[in-house]
């Protein structure tokens, strides 16, 4: 059995030298104890840590990516995908598929079935959550409690 990462965001996100070792390192370590899909929303946290995992694919073949997007955002993903692959058949004369995602997730048309937050939905999906906070930060004391609740491991990035 595999492993499903998420990631979530707490804070405002400004990456320096010190805290992309750590996310590289933390994400490497998850892909050896056997993670190989892991979960993105639409922010910079998630991006920063998209690039990332993209990076490892060239190593890890498996490793799956996943986006929970609201309506605008999914269409957001796919026009980039669009814009992209223009870009590389201008530049290369060739056309070169982009799959910025293995499976995107509309989590729009879900919420009104499911009736609850995108984090609860995103970490209903996981065994394993990367955050990023501080340590002082309220909701993150929920996100503790909630994760136990549920038996997923919380790994806090600040």
């Amino acid at each position: 059995m595999y492993n499903t990462c998420c990631f979530i965001n707490l804070e405002k996100f400004e990456v320096n030298e010190d805290l992309e070792m750590k996310i590289y390192c933390t994400i490497l370590k998850e892909i050896k104890n056997n993670c190989i899909e892991f979960i993105f929303q639409r922010n910079q946290f998630n991006d920063f840590c998209y690039r990332i995992v993209t990076n490892f694919q060239s190593c890890f073949f498996n490793l799956q990516r996943t986006c929970v997007a609201e309506a605008t955002d999914h269409v957001c993903v796919k026009n980039q995908k669009l814009h992209i692959e223009e870009l590389i058949k201008n530049l290369t004369g060739q056309i070169i598929p982009l799959y910025p995602y293995e499976k995107i997730i509309n989590f729009s048309h879900l919420q009104k079935i499911e009736k609850q937050s995108k984090e609860n939905f995103i970490l209903g999906l996981s065994s394993i959550c990367i955050v990023y906070s501080k340590e002082d930060n309220v909701y993150l004391e929920r996100l503790k409690n909630f994760t136990e609740t549920k038996n997923i491991k919380l790994i806090v990035i600040n």
